[in-house]
């Protein structure tokens, strides 16, 4: 009974020495480091690098290939948060993401306005067009015939990117804005629903961004608005103020104005930024 219960005192005390001697070289290491700096020292992360984005939905396709060539690139991840530029926006002083990267100008410039972002950088441009169904069977031929009262528009809603947009396109055409939008038969946070809308034929027209047109390409018609009615957006990064990641927040921007992201755009029928030339937007 004696060599039993020193057998197990034995056992019972090497397992206390397996727990407790790990924590004991953690003690140590950690009182030497505080002794040779003054302050406790925490472990390098062996994490890779990563900034968060706050990305328009409309740009989705061509951002997540950038994103991929960049991570791939560089080791550093970019954490995305796709949806509509105004509610992004709304969260923009709350989340405190290290970039916010819209479709148009007027969240970005907003963001500025209320003293949020740093500089703001151009990185491609999107063009409005009107999408019909391809049959057209009201012969929609510019944004006049869009106030007809026989047509099923979709609108974008009056705080998205293209919706705002839209009703800018309208007042150059003279087009009263809240007539038509109250006769609006859908309305939609981004320019792929609206499209996405026509396609199905619940809509027979929309304005939307051409590269949402050009995903939405069956059973559809674009139809271009000439140059002295339309209105260029451009498509802004840029970075927040109180970004913790703020170089390697650069690091993406200078990816993002490249030429292998400005291909990536154009092949998603993005307007090619030229930074030689003046901003897309007017």
């Amino acid at each position: 009974m004696k060599c039993f219960k020193i057998d197990f005192m034995r056992q019972y005390t090497g397992r206390i020495w397996i727990y407790l001697l790990p924590l004991l070289v953690i003690a140590v290491i950690g009182g030497s480091l505080y002794m040779l700096t003054g302050r406790p020292q925490r472990p390098k992360s062996s994490e890779p690098e990563a900034i968060s984005l706050y990305c328009s939905a409309e740009l989705k396709l061509p951002l997540e290939e950038i994103v991929e060539s960049f991570q791939r690139r560089t080791g550093i991840r970019v954490r995305v948060n796709y949806n509509s530029d105004h509610l992004l926006f709304d969260r923009l002083a709350i989340d405190r993401p290290d970039l916010f990267l819209a479709a148009g100008d007027f969240y970005v410039n907003q963001a500025k306005a209320m003293n949020l972002t740093e500089t703001i950088h151009q990185v491609a441009g999107l063009e409005p067009v009107i999408l019909v169904n391809d049959d057209n069977h009201h012969n929609i031929q510019g944004v006049a015939d869009l106030a007809a009262p026989q047509i099923r528009l979709g609108l974008g809603d009056k705080d998205s990117a293209i919706g705002k947009i839209t009703e800018q396109i309208f007042h150059k055409s003279d087009i009263d804005v809240d007539k038509i939008r109250s006769s609006t038969h859908i309305s939609a946070f981004t320019s792929g629903e609206l499209a996405r809308y026509v396609e199905l034929g619940r809509v027979d027209a929309a304005i939307v961004w051409q590269p949402a047109a050009r995903q939405y390409h069956h059973r559809t018609r674009i139809i271009n608005i000439p140059s002295e009615l339309n209105i260029v957006s451009s498509v802004n990064v840029a970075i927040i103020k109180d970004s913790s990641e703020k170089e390697t927040a650069g690091q993406f921007i200078e990816f993002l104005r490249g030429n292998m992201a400005k291909d990536i755009f154009e092949k998603y029928d993005y307007i090619r930024y030229n930074a030689n030339t003046t901003p897309l937007s007017r």
